[in-house]
């Protein structure tokens, strides 16, 4: 047991990866047996063989039935093999039509509220709006009074201050599988409930055409015309060797720190003059809405969920135009949180010819899968900010790696604690130590276009907003 879970991508109650690896052990035991069958004949040969043999008479029979028992094992495994692959086929396709109907049945229920409560609200609001105004314009004369005075501002700051390490103390709360699980739901309802209150077709939400857009929190955090973004190298470039392990990788993402890198690019070239790169993007570092110069804000999160050209994916961009990469040079992406959003939609844009993704707890659930892309999504179920991003569709081919940190049970511990780069760190090097094909196949794609150990050159870039 390495500690992580291994799906792809679909929800799935059964886990079929499980069955599908006892059921490829069970083919290779029946092999192994057959193999050992085959040997117990030769030695029956070879007793034979010997001139007076009927003095060996009872190594002969004892070898006789040790084939027989054999063959019968050899049969029982391939037969038992075939049923398990056949039924984590069976169960896959269950689960896929399953999570498709749970989708439709619930986005039907989220038109229905969203349609229900256009028309319940406006003969609810009247009556509550008159009968409340008595109450709700003393409320906002004192609560202006109380913040203007700078004894009573003092004492509301520190009352919201400990609320805030009431919820960091207690995050085992909020900060489980469970409520995880009920914010990923809520987001993938959420479109569904505007869709029904603004009467659109089902399609337009599955076509995309609502999507995030929908939410209030993007129209009142997003601007009609974003600032432009300045990319500069930091530092200059250095020698480096090409990761050989997921850890390496998630070693190489910038840590989210005000003022410092938030790209970094490695080149590496071949002998023949052909090249290969490698783009690591930092998380999110300003929880903000275009207040200073940090373009890896919530405003550059906000928009590349939504489908737009974030500050944070524009300067990646820059930066890639800057270090040279060409469109048809392999690529391996990786981020965290909003570097993995951003890097996920770099591959799914199709500008450049990405070898391999591998994401950190990002939102990146609504980003369409990449095309032929081997992809390795890494989301810890008790982490809060992929959630954010809702239900990715149930017939997603991304791999998925799940962990439960447990973090909200340790003392001290904060209510992002499970979104660290330090912990999605940790569940990498949990990856590397996994037999599963599908990660044993993704270490391998991201070696093919740089051999393990080879030497290149590493540059740090930092990315700012040119405020108007």
């Amino acid at each position: 047991m390495t500690g992580i879970e291994v799906s792809s991508g679909a929800r799935s109650s059964v886990d079929t990866d499980q069955i599908r690896e006892r059921a490829m052990y069970l083919d290779m035991l029946a092999a192994t047996v057959s193999a050992w069958r085959f040997d117990v004949r030769e030695a029956m040969a070879v007793v034979e063989a010997v001139p007076q043999a009927a003095a060996y008479d009872f190594a002969r029979s004892d070898l006789l039935a040790a084939g027989a028992a054999l063959e019968r094992a050899s049969d029982q495994a391939a037969r038992v093999g075939a049923a398990a692959a056949v039924a984590a086929t069976a169960y896959g396709t269950a689960d896929r039509v399953a999570n498709s109907l749970v989708d439709w049945v619930g986005g039907l229920a989220g038109r229905a509220v969203g349609f229900l409560a256009t028309r319940a609200l406006p003969a609810l609001i009247a009556p509550l709006a008159s009968s409340a105004l008595p109450v709700v314009i003393p409320a906002l004369v004192a609560a202006g009074v109380v913040w203007a005075h700078p004894v009573s501002r003092r004492a509301v700051v520190t009352l919201g201050a400990d609320l805030g390490s009431w919820i960091g103390a207690n995050s085992r709360y909020v900060a489980n599988p469970a409520a995880v699980g009920l914010v990923r739901a809520a987001v993938s309802a959420s479109d569904d409930v505007v869709a029904g209150a603004l009467r659109l077709p089902r399609r337009a939400v599955d076509t995309g055409l609502v999507g995030v857009v929908s939410s209030p929190l993007v129209a009142a955090t997003t601007r009609v015309v974003d600032t432009p973004v300045s990319v500069a190298p930091v530092g200059g470039t250095r020698p480096i060797t090409a990761p050989s392990t997921v850890a390496d990788i998630a070693a190489r993402i910038p840590a989210n720190a005000p003022g410092q890198p938030q790209i970094r690019i490695e080149k590496y070239e071949g002998p023949e003059g052909d090249r290969a790169w490698a783009v690591y993007v930092g998380s999110t570092v300003e929880f903000g809405v275009g207040e200073s110069e940090e373009p890896f804000d919530l405003e550059s999160a906000i928009g590349t969920m939504a489908g737009e050209d974030g500050a944070a994916y524009r300067a990646v961009e820059q930066a890639m135009t800057d270090a040279g990469v060409g469109a048809d040079e392999p690529v391996t992406l990786a981020g965290h949180s909003q570097g993995g959003l951003v890097a996920a939609a770099l591959a799914e844009s199709g500008d450049y010819a990405v070898d391999s993704l591998v994401t950190f707890g990002a939102p990146s659930a609504q980003i369409p899968a990449a095309d032929g892309v081997p992809t390795v999504v890494v989301e810890h179920s008790d982490d809060l900010v992929p959630a954010l991003a809702g239900q990715a569709p149930a017939d997603d081919s991304r791999t998925v790696v799940s962990r439960d940190t447990l973090s909200r049970e340790q003392e001290g511990d904060s209510l992002l604690s499970a979104h660290s780069i330090e912990e999605y760190a940790r569940t990498a090097d949990l990856i590397d130590r996994s037999g599963d094909q599908r990660l044993v196949e993704f270490r391998e794609s991201f070696m093919r276009s740089v051999a393990t150990g080879a030497s290149g050159a590493a540059t740090d870039y930092r990315a700012d907003r040119e405020l108007r």
